[in-house]
């Protein structure tokens, strides 16, 4: 057995394992060994806030310092030490006024006895004034509307953001800017639009720094659709003449008409309602003016226009006068004709039509006549349907 262990040096090899047991208590135990951490890139947390919100200041550059330092200790003290166990403070509430101020900071540890050592001794902070202002909101509109549509104004509410920040940010700003674009719009629309804050190079401004009332604004845009709408009048018949022996011509021959998209679109013609035939041949007046009636939300682009020129000429058809004779009334001994009568007539421009063409009625009663001269009422019926006799008639007669 002694034979064995000498031959496999196990006494040597014990020995050997018991030193290295000795050593390795004697570290672990021994509490005169200096061990270092090395923290970089760690940030700073600023106390104090609340105090400078008070006095109405804001930390404008700082806010987010980065600095580094060493913890040095015992071994058992550093082996004990967290991340979380470490923080870097910077306090704020002795500032009073705007500026910017370098400050010392301090490192707490959860650990008692470590050394701290700073690499980074301080931070720099940029201080500001918080203040407020109204700035108008500005809209631009982007492309154009379509074909015969116009704009009607337009109102944005609110029309001014009430906007706070740190008085030198807010010494940037040149605006408040919405962009809307029409190229689409066919009616009267009302949208929610996001807004831009801009400075004087038209840039967008972005900052956590500014607080707004509102991130919204509502675009009320207003459209008018523009048209040339058409007149047309309806002719009441006299006679046999109608609407197909007869031309109408308008001067202007059409409205240019604005207003709501809705009634616009709608309307195909302007109606100036109707006219008599019959006052228009036997007052022989055929030109006149006819008052325009726009239907509601449609309005003229000529504010002076009320009335429209209207022409009515006859087509097909002639006039003709045609006399009949003494001889050729109801003959009577009541009374003696002083002269015939001369009609005005109508016909189709193939016809031609005499003083046989035509029977006369005489109205009257013979004790209504008196001595002298009378107007009897003379009623003359065309024997043709083709012919219009125009306008009332009376005969002279003398009784004895």
């Amino acid at each position: 057995m002694m034979e064995w262990i000498r031959k496999n040096d196990i006494f040597s090899k014990m020995f050997a394992l018991a030193m290295a047991t000795l050593l390795w208590f004697y570290v672990v135990s021994d509490d005169k060994i200096d061990m270092q951490k090395t923290y970089r890139n760690f940030p700073v947390e600023l106390t104090g806030v609340d105090t400078l919100a008070a006095n109405n200041l804001v930390v404008t550059s700082g806010g987010q310092s980065l600095v580094a330092f060493n913890i040095s200790g015992k071994s058992d003290k550093m082996a004990s030490l967290s991340n979380g166990g470490v923080k870097a403070e910077a306090d704020l509430s002795h500032i009073t006024e705007p500026g910017t101020y370098t400050l010392n900071y301090r490192v707490v540890s959860d650990v008692s006895d470590v050394t701290i050592s700073k690499i980074v001794s301080t931070v720099t902070v940029e201080v500001d004034r918080v203040v407020s202002r109204s700035v108008p909101v500005e809209v631009v509109f982007v492309g154009e509307l379509p074909d015969g549509y116009i704009a009607s104004g337009f109102s944005v509410r609110p029309d001014a953001i009430a906007v706070s920040g740190p008085e030198k940010l807010l010494g940037t700003i040149a605006g408040v800017r919405v962009t809307f674009d029409i190229s689409e719009v066919t009616l009267t629309t009302e949208k929610t639009l996001e807004y831009v804050i801009y400075n004087e190079s038209g840039e967008e401004i972005k900052s956590n720094l500014i607080s707004v009332d509102t991130p919204s604004v509502k675009l009320h845009y207003g459209v008018r659709q523009t048209g040339e709408i058409p007149f047309r009048l309806t002719v009441n018949e006299y006679g046999f003449i109608n609407e197909s022996y007869v031309d109408v011509f308008f001067e202007p021959g059409s409205m240019a008409v604005v207003g709501a998209p809705d009634a616009v679109s709608a309307l195909n013609q302007i109606d100036l309602g109707s006219v008599s035939l019959r006052s228009v041949f036997e007052s022989e007046n055929f030109t006149f003016d006819m008052p325009i009636t726009l239907p509601y939300g449609v309005s003229s682009e000529d504010e002076e226009m009320s009335t429209v020129k209207v022409t009515i000429e006859p087509r097909g058809i002639k006039k003709t006068e045609i006399e009949l004779t003494r001889d050729l009334l109801p003959q009577t001994d009541a009374f003696e004709y002083l002269s015939g009568i001369k009609l005005v007539v109508w016909t189709r421009e193939e016809n031609n039509v005499t003083s046989d063409d035509f029977d006369v009625e005489l109205s009257y009663s013979e004790e209504q006549l008196t001595t002298g001269r009378n107007d009897i009422q003379a009623v003359i019926k065309p024997l043709g349907d083709d012919v219009l006799v125009v306008g009332s008639y009376t005969v002279p007669v003398e009784v004895y």
